[in-house]
């Protein structure tokens, strides 16, 4: 299995939980990442902000929940982007601060289901290797 360096870990996070938290340290583990980035939407496409915790507090739940995780940082790289958090943009957009480096786009399967609904969704392949987290079980 190919290793990889850096992940970025995407969602509205609202709240972060333990949920989120197990599955961004396994897939780093498994997929011998380097870092896992847990980048919160700034502005979600599906959710707008409706309902959505101010971006500030989901930033410091996020922190609070990842210190000494070694494999895991934050990212506000959403924030940066401006506009609406499409997934297309925020990997396009690290790649181009991080010198063309492929990341890898974790996901939950119910995600990767509706990947034909989302904004340009369908050329993230061209952009991002894609790892699948597994909610059932």
């Amino acid at each position: 299995m190919p290793t990889f360096k850096t992940a970025i870990f995407g969602g509205s996070f609202n709240p972060f939980h333990v949920g989120h938290l197990r599955h961004a340290v396994e897939a780093a583990e498994r997929l011998g990442m380097e870092r896992v980035l847990v980048t919160p939407s700034a502005d979600h496409p599906f959710k707008g902000n409706r309902g959505v915790l101010p971006f500030s507090l989901r930033r410091a739940c996020i922190e609070a929940m990842i210190a000494g995780e070694p494999l895991l940082a934050f990212s506000g790289h959403e924030t940066e982007c401006g506009g609406t958090s499409y997934t297309f943009n925020t990997v396009s957009y690290w790649k181009e601060k991080n010198g063309g480096e492929r990341p890898v786009l974790l996901m939950g399967s119910e995600d990767l289901e509706e990947l034909g609904t989302w904004y340009r969704g369908g050329e993230l392949i061209d952009i991002t290797d894609i790892a699948v987290l597994s909610r059932e079980g």
